[in-house]
């Protein structure tokens, strides 16, 4: 059954993934994006000729072609799945079936969030530029060299979600390494994936110290506000807007070795981001289907007000703290092929310049000043700034944050 339908199937196949790169490039993309599929455009021909030539060989042939297939396919997963899991062994001791349940019941009886991802540990953020990049989180769960938690003076203090952590690309060419390298002082890299204003506020209030020159406040305009509309939904998040609430992390010296610490950072590094999940995505996004503009709901009224209050208290702390607040906007691959940010983005940068917070519009000072400045995301595609783009908005932030 599987060799009669073999060669109809592989041709239907080549055939409808050339007419689809074809679509994706030319007609919906119009051209603009091309460089990133000339790969498909050598290789997709190439399985075209062979689904043909598979129709004139003999069935012994095309069963040893099948049995290849589908080993060649299998060895692939198998080897990734070695890989990964060979390269970060240290992380599975301990992780048995008694750990996961205590985790889950120390985090019940406590309400301890994780507003970073487990101390010391290898963290595997995302393969988007052609290698899964990675990091060793510092003695607080945070991608910086642990040395820097010692210096005396920081200059730069970067508040943010995974486009501040730097999700696809290694140090030195995330944000805060480049601003390292620029300024020639200390910087403290606090962004973490998947947070929204909230849970910023919370990580500002638990690690904002006197040594702390220079605040950067990065802002994505892609999913900050609706990571906002949950977060504001959490009982024990909502404690962070009680002037006198704080948990007091850096203080207490069980917190980063408790079993949801690890358990969170556990799940984060494997579950979201690993092994078959991201192969899959990776398939998927090399064809496009993740540059396509996928339409989201309004955001409330009410979301704004909660973004305005959090801001304003993020400015008194800072101001507090006789330090220098910056608020970054970071635009996203919808932008350059959608006009639906526009009205968010007037409403965030009315109500940070209301607060007196200096503005920093990465799109107007980086992203349009390129011919094609979707070349800033890594492969040209919706995922997160390629090397040059995290490089670019580094140094608009160094340069303006040094004028002022």
């Amino acid at each position: 059954m599987i060799k009669k339908y073999f060669s109809p199937f592989f041709l239907a196949i080549s055939i409808l993934l050339i007419f689809y790169v074809f679509y994706k490039s030319e007609i919906y993309w119009q051209g603009l994006t091309r460089a990133s599929y000339y790969n498909y455009y050598l290789i997709l021909p190439a399985l075209l000729a062979f689904s043909i030539i598979t129709f004139f060989i003999n069935e012994k042939v095309k069963t040893y072609i099948i049995i290849i297939f589908f080993s060649f396919i299998f060895s692939l997963y198998l080897f990734e799945f070695y890989y990964l899991y060979s390269n970060d062994m240290n992380l599975f001791k301990n992780y048995n079936k008694v750990y996961f349940k205590n985790a889950i019941k120390y985090e019940k009886k406590h309400k301890i969030y994780n507003l970073s991802f487990a101390p010391h540990t290898n963290i595997i953020t995302s393969n988007e530029n052609g290698y899964f990049a990675t990091f060793l989180s510092d003695r607080y769960g945070f991608n910086n060299p642990d040395s820097e938690w010692n210096k005396k003076e920081i200059e730069f203090l970067l508040i943010g979600d995974s486009f501040t952590e730097g999700v696809g690309v290694n140090r030195p060419n995330d944000i805060a390494s480049v601003v390292r390298k620029l300024s020639k002082k200390n910087v403290l890299n606090l962004g973490i994936s998947g947070i929204g204003t909230l849970k910023k506020f919370a990580i500002l209030k638990e690690h904002i110290n006197k040594n702390h020159n220079n605040i950067i406040w990065i802002y994505f305009e892609d999913n900050d506000l609706q990571d906002l509309t949950k977060e504001m939904e959490d009982p024990y998040l909502l404690n962070y807007l009680e002037d006198d609430f704080k948990y007091n992390v850096k203080k207490n010296k069980n917190y980063y070795n408790q079993p949801n610490s690890l358990f969170h950072g556990f799940l984060k590094v494997y579950f979201t981001r690993k092994l078959i999940t991201s192969t899959i995505y990776e398939l998927l996004s090399s064809f496009k289907i993740k540059g396509q503009v996928i339409k989201k709901k309004p955001v409330k009224e009410k979301t704004f007000y909660n973004f305005k209050k959090i801001m304003k208290f993020a400015k008194n702390l800072v101001d507090q703290n006789s330090s220098n607040f910056y608020f970054v906007y970071l635009p996203g691959f919808d932008r350059y092929i959608s006009s639906d940010f526009e009205k968010n983005y007037k409403k965030i940068k009315l109500i940070v310049e209301d607060l007196n917070i200096p503005f920093i519009d990465i799109s107007k000072e980086v992203f349009e000043k390129e011919e094609n400045p979707l070349k800033l995301f890594a492969l040209e595609s919706k995922a997160h700034y390629s090397v040059e783009g995290y490089r670019k908005t580094a140094e608009a932030i160094y340069r303006l944050t040094k004028q002022n």
